[in-house]
């Protein structure tokens, strides 16, 4: 196949079908923040190795904003994971201790606030340190919990919401799933009665169709080679709405994303972003991107503008429009120094000291 030529290569994707919402905003985000592992701990995990290998005991993180000053404390063991963090404001101190299994899974997070009242949360995980199971009590020992269940490959069957009750769920989702893998359907209760269903479908030769039928239609991936022998990716998919997305993203020949566009259901163009690559590497390192995004006239909305380090680490954020803001990071040997947010009408600092084993 020349590189001169479209060589068309189609990929069907398992995908929703058009006319059905987005899963997480039915279940009003439910399971992914009930369902899963606490997002402060899942946060500094992303930070293990850095904090491994600078062999960091503590991280003192003292926060500014309107005046005032709050001062946090996150400790950590050999392995980079956090064992304790202690908050202090206005003399008032808040702890959360976290203890591990043998596979550094985490197994029990302790909460508690400054009158000494406790939040305690029990994790539970299957043979291949997939999470099963959280079980909480609050201050008064009022219970909530979930469950997770998966198959043979490793795929979600289920997920249950709990609360009060430990075996009746209050909202559940149940997937299945065809010979091949790829996901089929999704069911979701509230109180055991039936709230929504999402089918999924392929058809296997590529095409997209049925798009006006709403309960019936697929998604599919048409990729290409350009005349500068770059890799152009076509993906249809549907936003919450159901409305038909288009999306294409441009590759080099080191499979570098080079610009991405997205287009709306008339076929105007939403957003467009362009990457940018590091000279000095032959241009194989992303730096960072800027978007530009476009209101339903054509005309500019607001634009977004990120840079990373070396190291793929965040530098900088800015964002303009109605609700412009800039986020500053600063960084020494991998760690975070600093963290400053720039709003219209204020300024937030984190400062961030260090203590080392």
């Amino acid at each position: 196949m020349k590189k001169s030529v479209l060589g068309l290569i189609l990929i069907c994707l398992s995908a929703i079908s058009y006319g059905q919402r987005d899963i997480n905003k039915v279940t009003s985000w439910s399971f992914w923040q009930n369902a899963g592992i606490d997002s402060q701990a899942k946060a500094l995990f992303k930070e293990k190795e850095e904090l491994k290998g600078n062999e960091v005991k503590s991280r003192e993180i003292v926060h500014y904003t309107n005046g005032k000053k709050i001062r946090t404390i996150q400790y950590f063991n050999v392995k980079g994971l956090v064992t304790k963090i202690t908050r202090n404001y206005k003399e008032k101190i808040n702890t959360i201790d976290y203890l591990y299994d043998k596979q550094d899974n985490i197994s029990k997070i302790l909460s508690t606030n400054s009158k000494n009242e406790i939040w305690k949360t029990d994790y539970r995980y299957n043979n291949d340190n997939k999470l099963v199971g959280r079980d909480t009590y609050d201050k008064k020992g009022n219970y909530s919990g979930s469950k997770s269940g998966y198959n043979s490959e490793g795929k979600i069957v289920f997920q249950e919401i709990y609360k009060k009750s430990k075996t009746v769920p209050i909202q559940s989702l149940n997937y299945t799933y065809y010979e091949q893998g790829s996901k089929e359907s999704a069911t979701y209760k509230v109180n055991g009665k039936v709230k929504y269903v999402w089918s999924y479908d392929c058809k296997p030769d590529g095409e997209l169709i049925n798009i006006k039928n709403k309960d019936k239609s697929t998604i599919c991936i048409k990729e290409e080679i350009n005349k500068d022998g770059n890799r152009v990716i076509w993906e249809r998919n549907f936003n919450e709405k159901g409305e038909l997305t288009k999306i294409q993203k441009v590759f080099n020949s080191d499979s570098i994303i080079i610009s991405k566009k997205v287009f709306n259901t008339e076929d105007k163009l939403k957003s467009e972003t362009s990457y940018s690559k590091s000279k000095k590497e032959l241009k194989k390192t992303f730096i960072g991107c800027f978007t530009t995004h476009y209101d339903k006239h054509g005309e500019i909305e607001r634009t977004v503008e990120q840079m990373v380090n070396k190291n793929g680490q965040l530098i900088k954020y800015e964002s303009t429009g109605k609700s412009g803001h800039t986020y500053l990071y600063h960084y020494e040997n991998g760690l975070k120094t600093s963290e400053i947010r720039v709003y219209k009408r204020s300024t937030i600092v984190d400062e961030f000291i260090y203590s080392f084993y």
